[in-house]
């Protein structure tokens, strides 16, 4: 008898009310941002195929592929959950699961200059959630007084967004779909 482990399958990112566009099968890039990331956990690589779920116990390491990204600028990265707590019927507010400020070397290395929200690993409570990594471009190093939330559920990254100043869409992005 074959025994399922769960897995991380990895599709692609639709980020707010714009596709992809890519041309490859499994596209998990914006074409159109300034900054496209590449996502390995525990140096296996997210991108269309499948992670063990043990790969996901510490934060990935993170790489932006972007001229524009390594000239000392700072970057909020966000990763959340939109489906929690469960993916239907909609959920109110997204789950928080790491905020930091980062920057990207000249490789491309995404680093964290300050976290101010801890890394928590994907552990839906049932059914398939995705997992969002988005990064905003900063106009200083720190994030505003205020802006940090005090709660990880409910999270709105509307009322975030508006609160630091960020755009509407992010500079990068990468997401996952953890299936239990």
């Amino acid at each position: 008898m074959m025994t399922r482990h769960p897995v991380l399958l990895l599709t692609a990112f639709v980020a707010f009310k714009s596709a992809f566009g890519a041309d490859d099968n499994c596209p998990n890039r914006r074409p159109d941002v300034g900054c496209n990331l590449d996502v390995s956990f525990e140096d296996v690589e997210a991108f269309c195929n499948q992670i063990p779920t043990s790969s996901v116990a510490s934060a990935p390491t993170i790489e932006c592929h972007s001229p524009l990204a390594h000239s000392g600028k700072f970057f909020v990265l966000l990763m959340v959950d939109p489906d929690a707590p469960r993916p239907c019927p909609a959920p109110s507010g997204y789950y928080l699961h790491w905020l930091a400020v980062v920057t990207v070397t000249n490789v491309g290395v995404v680093k964290t200059t300050r976290t101010y929200v801890n890394y928590v690993p994907p552990t839906p409570p049932q059914g398939t959630h995705r997992y969002q990594l988005l990064m905003y471009r900063l106009s200083s190093s720190s994030l505003p007084t205020g802006a940090v939330p005090d709660k990880r559920s409910g999270f709105s990254l509307e009322d975030f967004r508006a609160s630091v100043g960020l755009q509407e869409n992010p500079d990068a992005s990468f997401q996952f779909l953890y299936e239990p």
